[in-house]
């Protein structure tokens, strides 16, 4: 009887070991198989150290079997060092000259190296057989300095992920064989500074005692890879250069200050603003010569306004810095019902919602694809992130459009197949979210373009058909704007548009599909855009610099050549050193009003000023006071209006001479007739 329970305990558990036997060697559906045959993995390990300008690349090679019934013999092994931008001569030999190769401690010296356009590839002879349990691993380290980008005072820090389709695994039913491969990367990352930004949202940082460690798992990379961002704040420096040319040869210009006030030709140019999503400050150096005025409109867009005298060449020059700080992505989420009707119940976002010249927000074409997106979605991110993602797939940036006949074409024309360049991709994404009830504006400014694209004329006709008479006006517009020695490069320094939705209690929320081409999901603030202003309506865009000149009929393009803006990142360091030019007497900070003398003015939607006191427009004081300084008809009057009063001053007093000498003749007759 002792025995009996240890027997049935035999029994039971021989029957379970049967089984696992039994279901061990089952056929398992693809689906849920986790057994492959062989294996590869690379594990690629970033190391940076604030304040370098190149990274450290490890990638952790290796190839192991999982079945005793197969193997590989000794072989050549090809692995692909990618680049995150084009190669270049210097860096592929920046990588070359550091690249050390290694299995175990032993160094491996038998490899060739072929560079090609965005790659080195490695191909490696492999003297050892793999098999199961006798796996395969190396080491490859080289540095580089493609994978870091110094911009200002930030350090980003790219990874590299995979391009759309990609197979990670096979099944060669022929054969029974399967395989995988796994991927990882990591950034280590040294130094003082900490991520503000970084995509996708899904990666783990931890921080460590001299810095952070970024981890992006396999499916962080399938997203298309990544980046981070490092430091709080970054700082820019600008300078507006106007040219104003003498344009009068009429009027004398030895009067002076008075042929300066006579004859004057009126600059209106549109200044960096504020904007609290990231704390955007500016600090102005120099406005030179003095605005008349600086006005403010409900948006918050400023215009300063400049009386140049027309007699004489001179210029304005506008220069400061820009301070942007690092914001936590605290946007809350809204159901789409409790928008709506928060926006309905506010009744201020009519004109953002409005269809326009290039938002053609009633087009049977927009509002079906607005609905299809918007179709399932319940809160407002969701609804941002199904329209942000669709324009990105849908969109291809077209270097050749940015490059030569970039002209504004608008949503609809762009839905329907035209190329896209940033304005593309924004004024689609407002008509969009304008149909499905989002109130939008679009926002212009400057931004570190992540693509670095390339508008050499070798980039472009190898990668689109080009006409040939467009390509010489191609040629043209680089020679115009080359900025360097080289003719093949075309450099300008040119504005960017994205856009911004409302969002309750956040106010506007930022977004640039454009951004999406890099795999960088830019909702929400970032210290790499610099907002200069925004508009609700193509009619109502604050331009860059408008003029009226007095001798606009004679020459029209005379005045308004001559326009040119320089926006750089800088450093911390660079900022600070010049901080002191940016201070008054008692070492604050000059605001922008202290340099024209009086309060900025508030002006509605049309640029009209607005009596503090009345809520009436004065334009019209503006309008005439333009029109007597700033026309040909209006300055003739000025300058005769003079000489005019003292020819009637002296016919008056000519005419009082004349009565009383007649006066005096009459009374003399008039005596000699009583005396008579």
């Amino acid at each position: 009887m002792n025995n009996k329970p240890s027997f049935l305990k035999t029994a039971f558990l021989t029957a379970i070991l049967l089984i696992s036997q039994i279901l061990s060697y089952s056929p398992i559906p693809k689906a849920f198989s986790k057994y492959y045959t062989s294996e590869s993995s690379e594990d690629t390990e970033i190391y940076y150290t604030e304040g370098q300008d190149y990274a450290t690349i490890k990638v952790n090679y290796g190839v192991k079997m999982n079945s005793e019934d197969f193997y590989y013999d000794p072989g050549n092994e090809t692995i692909t060092l990618y680049n995150i931008s084009e190669s270049t001569p210097e860096n592929n030999k920046f990588i070359l000259d550091s690249l050390k190769i290694t299995h175990g401690s032993t160094e491996i010296q038998n490899y060739t190296a072929e560079e090609t356009d965005s790659a080195i590839v490695l191909t490696i002879y492999r003297n050892q057989q793999i098999r199961r349990f006798r796996p395969y691993r190396i080491t490859i380290e080289y540095k580089t300095k493609d994978y870091i980008k110094q911009i200002g005072n930030l350090d980003m820090i790219f990874v590299l992920g995979f391009q759309e389709g990609v197979e990670l695994e096979d099944y060669n039913n022929e054969s029974g064989t399967s395989w995988k491969s796994n991927y990882s990367a990591t950034i280590h990352y040294t130094g003082e500074k900490s991520p503000s930004t970084y995509y996708p949202d899904s990666v783990n940082i931890t921080e460590t005692d001299n810095g952070y460690t970024i981890k992006y798992d396999e499916d962080d990379l399938l997203k298309g890879g990544g980046s981070v961002t490092f430091g709080e704040n970054q700082y820019y420096y600008f300078k507006i250069n106007q040219k104003a040319p003498k344009t009068d040869t009429i009027t004398p210009s030895g009067l002076g200050k008075i042929s300066d006030k006579v004859s004057t030709n009126f600059y209106t140019i549109n200044l960096p603003r504020e904007f609290s999503e990231t704390s955007q400050r500016i600090y102005y150096k120099q406005i030179y010569p003095s605005p008349t005025k600086i006005t403010r409109d409900p948006d918050g867009n400023l215009n300063a306004l400049f009386e140049m005298p027309a007699t004489k060449d001179s210029e304005i020059i506008i220069e400061g810095y820009i301070l942007i700080d690092h914001r936590d992505k605290n946007i809350t989420d809204i159901s789409l019902e409790k928008y709506f009707e928060e926006i309905a119940a506010s009744g201020n976002f009519d004109k953002y919602l409005e269809s326009s010249l290039y938002w053609e927000v009633e087009h049977p074409t927009i509002r079906q694809i607005a609905q299809e997106l918007k179709s399932g979605k319940t809160t407002l991110l969701e609804l941002v992130r199904a329209d942000y993602d669709y324009l990105v797939d849908k969109y291809d940036y077209s270097i050749l459009k940015a490059a030569s006949y970039n002209e504004r074409q608008g949503a609809l024309a762009s839905l329907q197949g035209s190329e896209a360049v940033c304005m593309e991709y924004a004024d689609s994404m407002i008509a969009i979210l304008r149909a499905q009830g989002v109130p939008a504006r679009a926002a212009v400014g400057y931004s570190n373009d992540p693509n670095e694209l390339d508008f050499s004329i070798d980039s472009i006709t190898e990668n689109e058909d080009i006409d040939p008479n467009l390509l010489e006006e191609i040629i043209e517009i680089n020679n115009g704007n080359k900025t360097s020695d080289d003719n093949n490069t075309y450099i300008e320094p040119t504005s960017h548009q994205w856009l911004q939705v409302w969002l309750p209690e956040y106010g506007w929320l930022s977004i640039d599909p454009t951004w999406g081409e890099s795999n960088i999901e830019y909702i929400g603030p970032d210290m790499e855009h610099v907002l200069w202003f925004t508009y609700d309506d193509f009619f109502n865009i604050p331009n860059s610099i408008s003029t009226f000149s007095s001798d606009f009929l004679i020459n029209p393009d005379l005045v308004g050549d001559g326009y040119t803006i320089e926006i750089k990142p800088i450093s911390q360091s660079e900022f600070e050193s010049a901080e002191s030019s940016l201070r008054d007497e008692q070492g604050y900070f000059r605001d922008l009003q202290s340099f024209v003398g009086s309060p900025i003015q508030d002006v509605d939607s049309q640029g009209k000023s607005i009596d503090p006191a009345t809520g009436k427009s004065t334009q019209w004081k503006e309008n005439l006071d333009i029109a007597l300084r700033g026309t040909c008809i209006g300055r003739a009057l000025i300058l005769f209006s003079p000489v005019c009063l003292v020819l009637v001053l002296v016919l008056f007093l000519l005419v009082l001479l004349a009565r009383g000498m007649r006066r005096r003749r009459n009374k003399s007759k008039f005596v000699a007739n009583r005396e008579a």
